[in-house]
């Protein structure tokens, strides 16, 4: 756990950050027959009591004194901590049970209650703790699953950036559909097992909060309790030769396109390894002769963690104003031919999709009118 700063009477003390017994603040203070105090700015100070727990951000600052103010005095300013990354919850008192902070959530009232520690081990809380709470504190409920009570669903840890507590069952998402894992650890053979596959025809990414993916090797071994993990991945090596095969897209893509260019747009194969992605009628800037043309993208195997490299169209593009559109060449793909615009820029696994190289075009063509 990472040390941080506090104040203690005015002198800063070291302390481990996180979620700490009130005790030890007793102790650093080394104030056992007087009242500590954490001092709230807008408000009146709160007592601290020894069996009391306080998760610690850095910085707060306590006092030393005497006082006959009751341990749990009702506050002018409320405390408002974040619950379940989404709301913010309005306390009257500082001073609350982990029970009656978990039930104030309405949705998840028999979940199991989590402090959040930022850059460390979440911690969870029990029935009988009392805390005391702080503004910028943050709690979270993991709900029972329907099917299964002791797994942790990781989606839901992964998508709220919550770490998913050790000791317990894990449900994954791989491709469309959820699993049920007993451990902590699983290689990437073992999750492709888990759908059938295997690492001789399909390859394997995890896809992280935020987009990235990272490529998981089959003897790899994961661990499920890292924050971020969303979903699993599974992509085809190759076609199978004379395979009329489709290239494997991601959901984003598959949503993007649809919500897009629905009924516009297809995948198509040779047979022999090349796989396209083909958009018709994709609208072209004023600037050119032509409103719509056809766009295609080749989409190696391998894809996302391979490149998506330059694009072409038919009918070709024109300038309205006559001039000559630089590093075009004539190119024949799925029986048509095209007009290849060679344009590069660095390919980001797990950042860039066909999403991003679509906005890229758009970008791209919209620029070349103002060369």
């Amino acid at each position: 756990m990472q040390q941080t700063q506090i104040q203690l009477d005015g002198a800063k003390k070291s302390i481990r950050s996180g979620l700490v017994p009130v005790t030890d603040l007793y102790e650093l203070a080394d104030c056992h027959t007087k009242r500590l105090f954490l001092n709230r700015e807008d408000g009146i100070d709160i007592p601290l009591v020894p069996g009391e727990y306080l998760l610690i951000h850095g910085e707060e600052k306590f006092v030393v004194g005497e006082s006959s103010i009751e341990n749990n005095p009702p506050l002018r300013n409320e405390v408002r901590p974040e619950f379940n990354g989404f709301y913010n919850l309005a306390l009257p008192s500082a001073k609350i049970t982990g029970k009656s902070l978990k039930e104030k959530d309405d949705k998840f009232p028999t979940g199991r209650l989590f402090a959040d520690i930022k850059d460390g081990v979440d911690v969870e809380i029990s029935d009988d703790m009392t805390i005391v709470v702080q503004d910028k504190d943050s709690y979270f409920v993991i709900p029972p699953a329907a099917d299964d009570g002791d797994s942790t669903d990781l989606e839901e840890c992964g998508k709220n950036e919550r770490k998913p507590p050790k000791g317990r069952k894990y449900r994954i998402r791989i491709d469309g559909d959820k699993h049920i894992v007993d451990s902590a650890t699983i290689t990437g053979a073992e999750i492709l097992g888990l759908v059938g596959k295997s690492f001789d025809e399909w390859s394997l990414n995890q896809k992280l909060h935020g987009g990235k993916r990272e490529k998981i090797e089959a003897k790899a071994k994961v661990d499920l309790t890292r924050p971020g993990i969303e979903r699993f991945e599974t992509v085809r090596r190759q076609a199978q030769q004379g395979e009329m095969a489709l290239c494997e897209l991601l959901p984003e893509d598959l949503e993007y396109l649809e919500a897009n260019y629905p009924s516009k747009w297809r995948q198509v194969s040779e047979g022999n390894g090349k796989f396209g992605l083909v958009i018709d009628d994709f609208p072209i800037p004023d600037g050119y002769k032509e409103k719509k043309s056809t766009l295609m993208l080749l989409v190696p195997s391998g894809y996302p963690g391979s490149v998506l490299n330059m694009f072409y169209f038919t009918p070709s593009l024109n300038r309205s104003d006559g001039k000559v559109i630089k590093a075009l060449a004539s190119e024949t793909h799925f029986d048509r031919t095209w007009q290849r615009w060679s344009r590069h820029y660095e390919w980001k696994p797990g950042i860039d999709s066909v999403v991003t190289h679509i906005e890229y075009i758009k970008n791209q063509i919209a620029e070349e009118l103002r060369q």
